[in-house]
């Protein structure tokens, strides 16, 4: 009898944790917002996943929330899948999620379970609080203003290899060719990135280096297809070996041998300050891209960009740190690229404590623990 009463106790509570999870727990965050006069919507289990990925289809991508806003407001409540979350693109909102009452916010739940599946969590890109500090300090070295100078030169002269390839290009064919510029862009910042991280020899490996663009560029292309999906939320679905799991787990194991055969071609071990600079080649050739784009759309100001250029550097001129901090005209224009552009249009967060927010227009925002917040910098900066 005892046994009867277990095994029923046992499955209820199995069955109990999804259920909380994708129904009562978003149904209480949405009710109290609701409750504090925050408008919005609430769509069980998917959330605006849908919304979203019609936005997708239709290469509007930022769309759906800039017509959520356009209804709702700075700020307003919706869910993404089954977490119930604020998003905002308010100032003070943002400030105080980011600054104020940063240690009451981790990294998403989605976001831990997406990409801490090919980056793993030890990281400083999904570490936490105090752990995070600690990833901080052991890298700041490797940015210091000595260390950057000094692959200023590796820079250009991979900069200088990419140009020399699409110039051949086009005398191949004695016409104008087509470039894919995201593509180009992409590999030429992760040439770079790998280059400065773990020597040239990358570069001059073929295989190498075909294996280090590909594993990069498909592991990014199957975490945003199964975070759309819903797969990687769903418990046990989401380590099920399915087509797309194996694919990521064939990445991972590329991605850790190819670092085992640098490693070994070095005849030393990397310190962990240069193996965390294993990020931000993405960031980098999106910027670039739409630099690119804006230029090409704006040909007084490309104009102006290329005669400050030639008037600080000439076909022998050496760049170095001070001709770089002569390039203000180039500076503005990168840094207003990013204004409108962001590589990285919004971020998630969860709270982990109860707190209070302060919007802009001094309405005090309740927060419960497990709200999502989603902050919209494109929306911010339009």
């Amino acid at each position: 009898m005892w046994f009867v009463l277990l095994l029923v106790a046992f499955i209820i509570w199995i069955l109990y944790r999804p259920f909380k999870f994708w129904i009562i727990d978003p149904l209480l965050i949405h009710r109290d917002l609701w409750a504090q006069g925050i408008p919005g919507r609430h769509i069980p289990i998917v959330g605006e996943i849908l919304h979203i990925r019609k936005s997708i289809l239709a290469d509007n991508p930022l769309g759906h929330g800039a017509n959520l806003a356009a209804q709702y407001g700075d700020y307003y409540h919706t869910s993404f899948g089954p977490v119930a979350r604020l998003d905002t693109f308010d100032p003070e909102l943002i400030n105080g999620v980011l600054k104020t009452n940063a240690r009451c916010y981790h990294k998403a739940y989605i976001m831990r379970l997406v990409l801490g599946v090919l980056l793993g969590t030890d990281n400083l890109l999904m570490a936490e609080d105090d752990v995070h500090a600690q990833h901080r300090r052991l890298i700041a070295p490797v940015f210091q203003h000595q260390n950057m100078n000094s692959m200023i030169s590796l820079m250009v002269e991979i900069t200088l290899n990419h140009m020399k390839i699409w110039s051949t290009a086009v005398h191949h064919e004695n016409e104008s060719i087509r470039l894919n510029i995201h593509e180009e862009m992409a590999r030429l910042t992760l040439d770079i990135v790998t280059s400065c991280v773990f020597g040239t020899e990358i570069l001059s490996d073929e295989k190498m280096h075909e294996t280090a663009h590909r594993i990069v560029s498909e592991s990014l292309e199957l975490m945003e297809k199964r975070l759309f999906n819903m797969i990687a939320i769903i418990p046990i679905i989401n380590r099920l070996p399915l087509a797309g799991k194996r694919r990521i787990d064939r990445c991972i194991y590329e991605g850790k041998n190819l670092i085992r055969q640098i490693v070994d071609n070095r005849k030393k071990g990397l310190t962990k300050s240069t193996c965390k600079v294993t990020a931000g080649h993405e960031t980098t050739s999106t910027l670039m891209t739409w630099t690119l784009y804006n230029l090409a759309n704006n040909p007084d100001i490309c104009r102006r960009l290329e005669a400050e250029v030639d008037s600080v550097l000439d076909n022998t001129e050496e760049i170095t740190p001070l001709t770089l901090s002569l390039l203000t005209y180039t500076e503005a224009v990168l840094k207003e690229t990013l204004r409108l552009h962001q590589p990285v249009p919004a971020i998630v967060r969860t709270a982990v404590k109860d707190n209070t927010l302060v919007a802009s227009d001094g309405k005090e925002i309740h927060i419960k623990k497990g709200t999502g917040i989603f902050l919209n910098f494109y929306l911010l900066h339009q």
